[in-house]
């Protein structure tokens, strides 16, 4: 039986009166983004700087299907707007790419009408339909 290294944490991790440097307290991702938004809204840091293979139907299925899971999750659950409940009831013309795209477009059964609505709902959330 081998008996695995310890990992060694630097000096000052291991003092007892270490403290985090005031300039690096507020390096939280809540914080950055804030920070980060001005630009992020005008552009300059897009989804994939290096460019992706996705096509736009599939960045846009990602954050849909992002909000989807968040709300089954319960950690993002808000109160749906009259416009996303709107959606679902009738499916509209421009949910069917994506449909299609997720092989919802013609559901079959019960389940797959489900996935269906909750797919448009989702897409409502994000704003692509």
């Amino acid at each position: 039986m081998s008996v695995g290294r310890e990992r060694q944490l630097p000096i000052h991790s291991r003092s007892k009166n270490y403290r985090i440097p005031d300039h690096a307290r507020n390096n939280r991702p809540e914080r950055l983004k804030e920070v980060l938004a001005p630009y992020s809204e005008r552009g300059l840091f897009p989804a994939f700087p290096s460019g992706t293979d996705f096509t736009e139907e599939e960045v846009v299925l990602q954050q849909a299907l992002q909000v989807l899971n968040q709300t089954v999750q319960w950690k993002n659950l808000h109160v749906p707007r009259l416009a996303e409940i709107r959606k679902t009831i009738a499916v509209p013309n421009d949910a069917y790419p994506y449909l299609k795209r997720m092989a919802l477009g013609h559901p079959q059964t019960v389940k797959e009408r489900l996935l269906q609505r909750s797919l448009v709902y989702a897409l409502a959330s994000v704003g692509a339909i």
